[in-house]
Order: structure tokens, then sequence, then C-alpha cells
């Protein structure tokens, strides 16, 4: 299946270069390719590093998790001719085993010049999202979702937005309840504290898009359905992908009161104009089936017709996690 060598790449600090989320987006190898989100965890990485030019704890970490992601990537298609049939399970492990092996050589560098003493405080914590893929026989698709804490992954065929991570929240809300609720993230990638990647693999036999987000793109939406109508919508009033590149990053800026990232990656189409008419169909049902109800019940302050529009939207949004 083609990997279009036109990512969408969204990128932007509140407060320039003081952001904490990174991104890694690699498409050069044949036929394989990664995208990669992570937020570093301000409030509990707010330790500053004079040897590491007087970063956050956040910000070092989230660019700890990106550089092990890309040697990890790369050293499979450049050493061992990719992934093939090795096991998800093998390579869930693996990833997890070479980002604690990291973070804790970092922290142990880092470790003489701690001085937080705060039972919240981590040494080095970030969120952790990434989706690798790699063509298979027969026009087919590897494609395998890594994550840890409340950065997302996503895939997005025509027939609608899928979010595939589980957030790694304490309660386990759902994604509209986590919205309401100042939830406390149960997992992430740290060197002061055990953590785990989790993995779901997919094979993909026909065009879609697929996504990773850190939660500074969806956390800031009233409602989970509302981020698949911005991709959307930004789509059909774009000619060209830096078109709507540009609309996505504007609309998310709109309503983001923190850092954001998200990489996007188009599967299987033959060129822009393809990838407009496959999703043209989903955007006329996504107003009139969910969109457009949506802003009435919001409008009359009907919080229980929200409530059943989202039952009804998450039986797709959703269904891979089932």
């Amino acid at each position: 299946m083609r990997i279009e060598q036109f990512p969408i790449l969204i990128h932007r600090e509140q407060v320039p270069q003081q952001g904490e989320d990174s991104l890694l987006c690699i498409t050069c190898y044949p036929g394989a390719a990664v995208i990669g989100s992570m937020d570093g965890c301000g409030g509990a990485g707010a330790q500053r590093y004079p040897r590491a030019g007087n970063w956050t704890g956040a910000k070092i970490a989230s660019r700890l998790a990106g550089i092990v992601l890309y040697q990890w990537f790369t050293e499979y298609h450049s050493q061992r001719q990719g992934f093939g049939k090795i096991p998800l399970e093998s390579l869930r492990s693996d990833l997890e085993d070479r980002l604690k092996q990291a973070f804790h050589q970092a922290g142990n560098i880092l470790d003489t010049e701690s001085s937080l003493a705060s039972s919240l405080s981590k040494v080095l914590p970030t969120t952790f999202s990434a989706v690798t893929l790699e063509n298979l026989s027969g026009g087919r698709c590897r494609c395998i979702h890594f994550w840890a804490g409340d950065s997302r992954t996503y895939c997005f065929p025509p027939a609608g937005l899928q979010q595939i991570s589980t957030d790694n929240l304490r309660g386990g809300a759902d994604p509209f309840e986590s919205l309401m609720n100042d939830s406390i993230l149960s997992n992430m990638v740290c060197a002061s504290a055990s953590f785990r990647i989790y993995a779901r693999e997919r094979i993909l036999r026909s065009p879609c898009m697929v996504l990773t987000a850190t939660d500074g793109c969806f956390s800031y939406f009233q409602s989970p359905i509302l981020l698949e109508g911005v991709l959307l919508q930004a789509l059909m009033e774009s000619e060209n992908p830096l078109q709507w590149e540009s609309k996505i990053q504007h609309a998310l800026g709109r309503v983001a009161s923190d850092d954001y990232t998200m990489e996007l990656l188009l599967l299987g189409f033959d060129s822009f104009s393809q990838v407009r008419k496959a999703y043209l169909p989903r955007w006329k049902q996504y107003r009139e089936v969910y969109y457009e109800p949506w802003l009435q019940a919001q409008k009359a302050g009907d919080f229980t017709r929200q409530c059943a529009i989202w039952e009804e939207y998450k039986q797709h949004y959703l269904a891979e996690q089932r």
C-alpha cells in the first residue's frame, strides 16, 4: 500500500522555545514509516536542569522519547530488514525496554541536579504515542500503535475517525467523560517509576489515514466528536496538502490553550483530489448525523441529548478498542 510522502505535521508551542511537546515523522524507508507525538508532563516534570540547557524534565523527556523511537525504528529498517513476522509482543517489549534503559541512564546523569521535593514530581515524565507502518504483500499494510499516557493514536478510514489507543487514566473514564473530569494519568514514560508501553496491531487493506496527537489537539473541545469535524472541514476546504495542514493548525489554535502536536499520514491514495473524494460522503454524513445535532443540543443546553449523540458516535469511534 502506498505511503504518501507529504505527511501533515502540526506542531505549535504556546510559549515559543518553551514547549514540551515533540514529534517524529520518518517516511524515507521504502514501504515503511513511523510517526510519533510526545507530550512532556510539565507539572510532574517542572524541574529544570542546567546541564541540559536549563530545560525542564518534561521537555527533555519528550525529546528523549522521540530519539529512542527514531533509533529503534531505523535500526530495524536499516539492519534487520524491517519488522517482518516479528510478533507484536516482541516489538512492544523491545521498544519498552529501549525506553526504560534510555530514561534510566538519563535519569542517573541528571539526578545530581534534582532539587524538586514533591510526591507528585517525577524524573523525565512524558506521554508517548507512535504508529509504525510496513507494507506487506497483496496491497496490505501492517499498522502498529504504541502508547503510554493520554497522547493518542488514530486510524481514519473513510467510514470515520477511530481512536485506537486507550487513555491511561485513573478510573478509566471514556474520552467524553475525561474532558469533563480532571483525570490523573495512571501511566507515563519516566525515569523514576515503572511504566508500560501498550500496543495494538491492525492490518490495513484499504486507503485510509493514521494519526498521532498530544492532548492539546483534542482536550479543549467539548466532545471527541468535534476533532473529526476539524479534519474533515479543513480537508474539504483545501486544494493541496499544505493548505490542509495550515487549516488544521488554525482550527486547533483557535481552541487550544496548551502546546499541540499532530502527525497524519495518508495510505493508499494516488492524489490529493482522490483523498477529498473518498471522504466527501463521510463529511456529509458527519454534519447531518453528529455535528449539526450536537450544535443544536449545545445551543439548547440539552446535555442529555449531547450524551446520546456521543453514545451513538462512539460505536464506531471506539470500535477498535473492543
